[in-house]
């Protein structure tokens, strides 16, 4: 009993981990996504970013159609935000 809680209260320490390594990686490829939406785990965040890793060396998509909401108003910084590169390696 006393490992299954363990594991339990460990859980939410790796989800944060891993949280916090994938923001690290958009920040590393130069896109600044979080600096403009409140939520990148959100569903226009995870849209945006979807449609960056289909084809990373295409950052011209229109992003319009991805977001919703109060963040149609944010376009023009979305847009400079999501100004990134993408290496193979990552």
């Amino acid at each position: 009993l006393r490992d299954l809680m363990r594991y339990r209260f460990k859980l939410p320490c790796f989800k944060s981990s891993e949280k916090n390594r994938y923001q690290n990686c958009l920040t590393v490829s130069n896109i600044q996504l979080g600096n403009v939406v409140s939520d990148t785990f959100g569903k226009s965040s995870q849209k945006i970013i979807a449609k960056i890793l289909e084809n990373p060396d295409d950052t011209s998509f229109d992003i319009g159609s991805l977001i919703h909401g109060s963040m149609k108003d944010k376009l023009p910084e979305l847009e400079l935000a999501i100004d990134g590169y993408i290496t193979p390696e990552q």
